[in-house]
């Protein structure tokens, strides 16, 4: 199904596991560039890749905490422009 989010851009915090994980494999799935964030780089490496290979999309990352302006300004520089958060 085409939901029309092709040249999309999507930051999914928390996005090592889980929901989070799950959501933006679901972005992936429809068309839209992935960056994830979480604070465990080695995780994020492991799911940025498995994302990636699971739906042909471009899947970025971004280590920190996303409560700190350190983390968010740490996301923000792989995606400046998040179409959605």
């Amino acid at each position: 199904m085409d939901l029309g989010l092709h040249a999309r851009t999507a930051l999914v915090c928390a996005a090592s596991a889980g929901l989070g994980r799950a959501s933006a494999q679901a972005l992936a799935q429809a068309g839209v560039a992935v960056t994830i964030t979480g604070r465990n780089e080695e995780k994020l490496a492991i799911a940025a890749k498995e994302i990636a290979a699971a739906t042909g999309a471009k899947i970025s990352y971004a280590a920190g905490d996303i409560t700190t302006p350190e983390g968010r300004a740490a996301a923000l520089s792989v995606c400046p422009s998040p179409t959605f958060w």
